[in-house]
């Protein structure tokens, strides 16, 4: 396991979810930073629901571990970069007070 990886599985202010979003792209991604699967993609590969991709895609934005790039062709959206935050030693303290929805 990488080093990051292992930052990420240990911080305990993320979700079971986020880390299990987080491993998704980490094999996505596995020789790069970025990769750009659609959110329903990620839904039928995880087996959750639509919308729940978002909320946990939102907490590892949050907590610096993923960056997401909007994308668009011809003045309208075209889909979602995901580029992981490969950085060590990311401080491990609260970064403000959120309440994640479990």
């Amino acid at each position: 396991m990488n080093n990051v990886l292992k930052q990420v599985m240990t911080d305990r202010r993320l979700n079971i979810k986020s880390k299990a979003i987080y491993s998704y792209f980490d094999g996505l991604c596995f020789d790069k930073n970025t990769c750009y699967p659609s959110r329903k993609k990620i839904a039928y590969d995880l087996n959750v629901n639509y919308e729940t991709p978002k909320k946990y895609i939102d907490q590892l934005v949050y907590y610096g571990y993923l960056e997401v790039v909007k994308t668009r062709e011809n003045n309208k959206f075209s889909n979602n970069i995901y580029v992981l935050i490969r950085k060590e030693k990311r401080s491990q303290s609260t970064v403000g007070v959120l309440n994640w929805r479990r």
